[in-house]
């Protein structure tokens, strides 16, 4: 029986290998691409469903299309010569569809409704997709061809994970799709956010059939399209660019010209919505292929005002869901920037111009600055509220074009201008509300004051911070200070607006301004660090209950505010003093740790950290921004705009603002802050001994590593 069954399927292979298919050079390469061999394609010839293809392109000839065992096969019209082949759709990955139910439906079509009304759009995703021939390889985990683990991980990291978490809502986002072939075409156009949107990405991985080249401006093109259809200020916007290489448009300029075309659609489109897009360009090839034009996508973008985020995948399905995770996030972060305090309705950006990247600077005064004579008048916050400054030029005038968006705030150059109508003194910039709603507050200094409150309230933690680090072994004569900008609020008369109040501040050097810690939570120029030290239920350095006797009474007032839930919200900012620190017991050389170097990049990460600690936990400053002066001795961190989490237990919301998280931002900051030496070192506790001098402990690698830890600091 096993003989015959062997003679079977020996007559069966020879059967299947006299079956004549002539290969082409194409033909061959794609096999390659794409693992499939030669007498599998003699085996579709004989087993596989026949069925008509499309004609040649070129000479119009019929072509016949086979498939069989999860591989497509295109042959000539008497299927003897092989054309191309590709595995089908969906091989190697099982999605399964959600079950819609009458409720679902009913849902969709009411939103459906909704976002009829254009004003009604809380964020509209459109998204880009290769769908040239290049995504048929499967050459991603476990020969899954690219097209397919896009459509997978679009629907399952995208779509699916902001319906899991609620974050997003199908009567007010909207999304588009587009296939990027030789013509953009639009797959989806302006659908609800919800499961019936997932179900449809499902049928693209089992339908969709990458072709063709992959042009960048076509699709483009009908990207600005989508993006323009509704320019309401109240909607968070973002252009997902996903590609597996350089563009294939045949342009009679080449390939320079095609990357200038596409760099200038997305200039427009960033220099027109500014802050409120986000361009994601999502490189998804092997190593060592060219995305310079994904590049420039990203970082035209964020020349000219918007967010822009180069992210490569190369060929990882892990990679290619945190790259489609990460965008949503910063989607959502966006969407509530454009919120109201009480959630309750979108605010409408204002639509200002902006100035041109790398503009120079005027000497004098031009048409293109608005001049401001009297009443001008000058207030800054101080301890008791707005404090009077003296005016020292009759004439002010800000820069018509933006300089800079924040997430609350315009940012245009200002200056002070003499009679003669020269500038005279430092260079300034003035700060004021991007949203329109803000201009009709009746107390002109109150979108203001938030932000002197805040800015006030981080220069006082910082000044405790140089002292602390001044006095640590060995640091003094080098020890970096942080210091954040004075600022001032002018209130002058615009022909426009009326009555308006600017924040006006030192401008800083726009070639040294950085961030020192991004949104995704990395730590740019920092140091090699140790692995991240959570912090712990002992209280390391800060103001608490557990002070010794010496030191109660000295703080008995800041004692009892702190160890008072009911005083939580009473405490003014909420700030503690820092313990004494014994200078001589710092000299000891017995100390291991006297002779410790910090990198400069250390700090600001260590402030943060510190006024955490040094607030008894209420509070931590963060998204640290600004220029470092090492012209300096020592060199200093001019910063401005922080960021103040404020942890109330009364429940209070937004203390500082409406960037102020509350817990949940201490929390985010310290899941990917990793401490330096320069952390432990001023995170360490003391306890007296029976000389008076005090005993140092420092946080040990193995426990700080203990992630387990990281809650019991709450």
């Amino acid at each position: 029986m096993e003989a015959a069954t062997t003679t079977a399927a020996k007559m069966e292979t020879n059967s299947t290998s006299l079956v004549t298919v002539l290969s082409s050079a194409h033909g061959r390469q794609r096999r390659l691409e794409r693992n499939i061999g030669k007498r599998d394609l003699q085996a579709a010839i004989k087993y596989g469903t026949r069925e008509p293809g499309h004609p040649c392109p070129r000479t119009g000839e019929r072509r016949w299309r086979y498939t069989f065992a999860d591989v497509v096969y295109v042959t000539d019209e008497e299927g003897r010569k092989e054309i191309t082949s590709w595995p089908a759709p969906g091989c190697g990955i099982d999605v399964e569809k959600v079950l819609i139910t009458p409720e679902m439906r009913a849902n969709h079509k009411e939103a459906l409704g909704s976002i009829a009304k254009k004003a009604n759009w809380t964020s509209h995703t459109v998204v880009v997709v290769d769908q040239s021939g290049s995504m048929r390889k499967t050459d991603v985990a476990d020969g899954v061809m690219r097209a397919d683990a896009v459509w997978a991980a679009l629907a399952l990291d995208f779509v699916g994970q902001q319906l899991r978490v609620g974050e997003a809502k199908a009567a007010t986002d909207v999304f588009s799709l587009i296939g990027m072939r030789g013509h953009g075409e639009v797959l989806l156009h302006q659908r609800p956010v919800d499961w019936i949107l997932y179900n449809d990405l499902i049928d693209l991985l089992r339908v969709s059939t990458p072709s063709g080249p992959g042009n960048y401006v076509p699709a483009l093109d009908k990207a600005e399209n989508l993006l323009m259809s509704n320019q309401c200020g109240s909607c968070a916007l973002l252009l997902m660019f996903l590609s597996d290489g350089r563009p294939g448009d045949n342009v009679a300029g080449g390939s320079a010209l095609t990357h200038w075309q596409a760099a200038c659609c997305v200039k427009a489109l960033a220099s027109r919505f500014r802050r409120r897009l986000t361009v994601g360009a999502i490189a998804f090839g092997p190593p060592g292929e060219e995305f310079g034009t994904l590049q420039a996508i990203a970082e035209v973008s964020k020349e000219h005002g918007s967010d822009g985020h180069f992210i490569a995948a190369p060929l990882c399905a892990h990679a290619l869901s945190k790259a489609f995770t990460s965008l949503s996030s910063t989607l959502s972060n966006t969407r509530t920037e454009l919120t109201d305090v009480n959630g309750s309705r979108q605010r409408t950006v204002r639509d200002v111009p902006r100035e041109p990247s790398g503009a120079l600077d005027d000497e004098m005064l031009t048409e293109s600055w608005f001049l401001y004579v009297r009443p001008i008048t000058i207030t800054r916050w101080g301890p008791q509220g707005w404090e009077s400054e003296p005016l020292e030029r009759k004439r002010v005038a800000m820069k018509k074009q933006v300089f800079g968006v924040g997430a609350e705030r315009l940012v245009r150059k200002f200056r002070l201008v003499s009679e003669h109508g020269a500038f005279v003194g430092p260079k300034l910039v003035a700060k004021e509300t991007q949203f329109i709603g803000d201009l009709s507050n009746e107390d002109l200094k109150a979108f203001h004051s938030i932000f002197c409150k805040t800015q006030t309230q981080a220069q006082m933690l910082a000044t405790q911070f140089n002292d602390a680090v001044s006095s640590l072994p060995g640091t003094a004569w080098s020890a970096a200070q942080i210091q954040f900008l004075e600022c001032s609020v002018y209130m002058v008369h615009d022909q426009n607006l009326g009555r308006i109040g600017l924040l006006v501040e030192k401008m800083l050097d726009p070639q040294r301004y950085k961030k020192w810690k991004s949104k995704n939570g990395s730590v740019e120029s920092q140091a090699d660090l140790e692995p991240a030290a959570m912090p712990r239920n002992t209280n390391f350095g800060s103001a608490s209950s557990n002070n010794d006797n010496s030191n109660s009474n000295s703080n008995s007032s800041n004692s009892n505010n702190n160890n008072s839930s009911n005083n939580d919200d009473q405490d003014g900012d909420g700030s503690a003093d820092l313990r004494p620190i014994d200078n001589n017991s710092n000299n000891n050389s017995n100390n291991k740790n006297s002779n410790a170097q910090f990198d400069l990049a250390d700090v600001p990460q260590a402030f943060s950290h510190f006024t955490y600690r040094h607030s008894n936990r209420k509070m931590l400053v963060c998204d640290l921004q600004g220029a470092l002066d090492s012209s300096k001795s020592p060199p200093v961190f001019e910063l401005t705009d922080p960021v103040i989490h404020y942890s109330s237990v009364t429940g209070r919301a937004q203390v500082y603002g409406r960037r102020d998280k509350g817990r949940a931002g201490i929390i985010e900051f310290f899941s990917t802050h990793q401490c330096s030496e320069l952390c432990r070192q001023l995170n360490r506790r003391f306890l007296p001994t029976s000389r008076g001098q005090p005993l140092y402990i420092y946080p040990s690698l193995s426990q700080s590593n203990n992630n387990n830890n990281f809650n019991n600091d709450f």
